[in-house]
């Protein structure tokens, strides 16, 4: 009983990481290129 909610609790943490690393690796991707597409527009059109 016992070693079956231990393995069920592993089950949800393993998930619930699964489930942030995508969405910072999302986020992180999404950050980098909109830094870059700043970068270029901000280089084409100078204040």
């Amino acid at each position: 009983m016992f070693w079956r909610n231990l393995l069920y609790l592993l089950d949800v943490v393993i998930y619930f990481v699964q489930q942030i690393s995508v969405v910072v690796i999302l986020g992180w991707i999404i950050y980098t290129t909109g830094k870059t597409l700043l970068k270029k527009f901000l280089s084409i059109n100078p204040k």
